[in-house]
């Protein structure tokens, strides 16, 4: 990342999916790229089209072009990867840790789903502490979505989503989000969003 305050991060699919509820074929988040802390949490993430998802096969067959529904749901799922990381690093601080131990624990995390598909011996204390708090605070979009389309995007593309925090009040938040593809601005807006306090992630209980 070049972008200052951010911090390189190495979130792969696994790891994701322990970030986000969404699964595939609705989980529009690849990698995460970079984070940015603070009391405006941001983050970037990736997203790879390939001729092969199968929204393209009907939107449209002569002419593919990703929905902007779904540009939108990528920029939502963006949003709650900042809100949450932000959770799992109050965690580390909680414990005693800080940032670049979050982001070491993290790459470990990344290369052992990569290697194996899981980390033997059940990963970093406060990594998996910071986890078991997620439940609740997965942000959904509630409704205020204010976006500009600025070009079309098309399959065989890496799709860059950045968002950031910059409103809370509350369980209301808003978000400045973003999509570029090959460093063009495909997107620009600004979303209203919650964290959705009963919603819990897949495979962890309810309380």
């Amino acid at each position: 990342m070049t972008e200052p305050g951010f911090v390189d991060l190495s979130c792969g699919g696994a790891l994701v999916q322990r970030l986000l509820p969404q699964r595939p074929p609705f989980l529009m988040v690849d990698r995460v790229d970079g984070f940015a802390p603070g009391e405006r949490p941001a983050a970037v993430a990736s997203r790879f089209l390939s001729a092969n998802d199968p929204v393209f096969q009907g939107h449209f067959p002569d002419l593919p072009v990703l929905p902007g529904a779904l540009l939108v749901e990528a920029a939502g799922q963006c949003s709650s990867v900042a809100f949450t990381l932000q959770t799992v690093l109050d965690g580390y601080v909680a414990a005693g840790a800080d940032l670049e131990r979050m982001r070491a624990d993290l790459a470990e995390l990344d290369a052992a789903f990569a290697l194996r598909g899981a980390l033997r011996g059940g990963g970093a204390p406060e990594l998996l502490a910071a986890f078991e708090r997620l439940r609740g605070l997965p942000v959904g979009v509630a409704g205020g979505v204010r976006m500009k389309f600025l070009r079309p995007v098309t399959p065989g593309c890496r799709l860059v989503l950045r968002s950031r925090l910059t409103h809370r009040l509350g369980e209301q938040l808003r978000f400045e989000v973003s999509a570029e593809v090959d460093g063009d601005l495909v997107m620009e807006g600004s979303l209203a969003a919650v964290s959705v306090e009963d919603v819990a992630l897949p495979g962890r209980p309810r309380a």
